[in-house]
């Protein structure tokens, strides 16, 4: 527990938005890690669900939870500014609302920690709205020199690797390099901020992956701001996501990372890689389309949902 002279060595930034669905186990798990010297900031986008008192009942019943109410939703980006800004640790991680953390996840994410890592990361458990996992995630290293770091995160598969933004970082790192934003690439498109902002860290140092700890992650929802999908419609949406898995936002996106590094030299060397990046992207939605159809098939015959919504067939 804290008390108001202590700083936590550890602030999690829980940005959240009508989440009361799946909130009470994504806390529940904060607050039973087996690390507990850390502050669980909750920032509420002014939601219109039961978020509101489910954050203050916690904030009463534990003192490392502080809760932040927005009077109107400020954007997701703005909301992830809101709980970092509000952080004393000297580590950070931003947390999401629906996700569950292994008790272990931070001890072991903090003790792995050396004057070369940026980021400390576990594996990660794609899994269905029930937990069900779907595909585990543990390759996500990049401890080689910097030029070839950014140039293995570049080529990386969008899919999964933005979950890194969900790792444990210094605080002062992450403020000191801040969202990288270009006019046009995300606003339009849905992603973008988070990938651009892991891959200006691993410009500071290397990534590394506990295996012995996971966060699983839920990709199919019972609610969704798009609303549900039928079965029916499942397979003219994922012929769509392949048939547009090229257009002018990605290809906005992608030609982004050549200006992000530092280092001239890094930047040709993601220029050079990018006409194969651009190449291999059908390939990378295919995959997307397949775990998420394995999500809906699972739910069919457990018979217990008759069409599942979805994080994102249009962009990744």
């Amino acid at each position: 527990m804290t008390n108001e002279t202590h700083v936590p060595r550890v602030s999690i930034g829980m940005p959240v938005y009508n989440a009361a669905q799946y909130l009470r186990p994504a806390i529940d798990s904060l607050l039973a890690q087996t690390f507990t010297d850390f502050e669980l900031i909750i920032s509420d986008n002014a939601s219109t669900d039961e978020t509101d008192a489910i954050c203050k009942q916690y904030e009463a019943q534990d003192s490392r939870v502080k809760y932040i109410k927005q009077a109107k939703n400020k954007g997701g980006l703005a909301n992830f500014n809101v709980v970092l800004n509000a952080a004393h640790g000297d580590y950070f991680m931003w947390a999401a609302g629906d996700d569950v953390w292994d008790s272990r996840w931070i001890e072991r994410l903090l003790s792995n920690f050396t004057p070369q890592t940026a980021i400390s990361f576990g594996a990660t458990a794609t899994t269905d709205e029930h937990l069900n996992v779907l595909k585990l995630h543990t390759k996500y290293r990049y401890m080689m020199p910097r030029a070839l770091r950014l140039l293995a995160y570049f080529l990386t598969p969008e899919r999964g690797k933005g979950n890194l933004i969900h790792g444990l970082m210094r605080r002062e790192l992450i403020q000191s390099v801040g969202f990288v934003l270009f006019n046009g690439c995300t606003a339009g498109t849905g992603a973008g901020e988070d990938f651009h902002l892991v891959f200006k860290l691993i410009e500071y140092g290397h990534v590394r992956v506990d295996e012995s700890v996971t966060m699983y992650k839920r990709t199919t929802y019972e609610r969704s701001r798009r609303g549900r999908l039928s079965v029916y419609q499942i397979p003219f949406e994922a012929l769509k996501s392949l048939l547009f898995s090229v257009n002018k936002d990605k290809l906005f996106y992608l030609l982004t990372y050549v200006w992000i590094p530092t280092h001239l030299v890094d930047r040709i060397l993601i220029g050079l890689a990018l006409p194969f990046k651009i190449l291999t992207l059908p390939f990378s939605q295919l995959g997307y389309m397949w775990l998420h159809l394995r999500g809906v098939l699972r739910a069919i015959f457990q018979n217990k949902n008759r069409g599942t919504p979805h994080r994102g067939w249009r962009f990744w």
